[in-house]
């Protein structure tokens, strides 16, 4: 896991120093060592990140896996990776952390925005008979509200307040962190029919 990360952080890294923006695969990117010194290795690598992310304008163009974006995509997918694999470490190891509210909300915008649009399993959602069917979110304790429609050509997202067929109520951090598989539907309050969540979950697993 810290090995991924910071090869990750690596990446990045590279990809906001090319000048100009240019596409650079992952596969060109220092490889992390496999053993104990992996924790040195991405110590190392920390420094260069913060660095270039403040060197220049955040709204000027980097390249991403998703395309040309500006600078601040990376800095918000960096800030959600880090924070969901720090997640994951703390669970295998004791009781994890939450992740903070706002950064939580912001990170299921993203999961709607960025990974939603070009993952999300539509067939077998759809074989699964959810077609026409709707989705709101709702966070407890801070604003945040999502109702998601499963519509035959798209998934359509709007923040709202709506009825939806099922209704996710709970803490940011555990919406975020059901909506990425990383905890069980069961920490938050579901209404409706779950069939709906736990379709949407499996055609969305990445």
């Amino acid at each position: 896991m810290v090995g991924h990360v910071g090869l990750i952080h690596r990446w990045a890294t590279a990809l906001l120093a090319a000048d100009p923006p240019t596409f650079i695969s992952p596969s060109e990117v220092e490889r992390p060592p496999r053993d104990a010194s992996v924790f040195r290795w991405y110590r190392e690598g920390v420094g260069p990140l913060l660095a270039e992310l403040g060197r220049v304008d955040l709204g000027m163009p980097a390249h991403t896996w998703a395309g040309e974006r500006d600078r601040r995509w990376w800095l918000r997918r960096l800030a959600h990776e880090t924070g969901i694999h720090r997640f994951d470490v703390q669970n295998a190891l004791s009781a994890p952390d939450p992740i903070a509210a706002s950064a939580a909300a912001d990170g299921i915008d993203e999961l709607f925005e960025v990974f939603v649009p070009t993952n999300f399993d539509a067939a077998g959602f759809a074989s699964a008979g959810h077609l026409g069917r709707t989705m709101h979110l709702h966070c407890s304790d801070i604003e945040g509200e999502w109702l998601v429609a499963f519509e035959a050509s798209r998934l359509s997202v709007e923040h709202r307040h709506a009825k939806g067929d099922v209704a996710v109520n709970g803490r940011a951090s555990d919406l975020f962190l059901t909506l990425w598989n990383r905890e069980d539907s069961t920490t938050c309050r579901v209404f409706g029919d779950p069939k709906v969540l736990d379709a949407f979950l499996e055609a969305s697993a990445f």
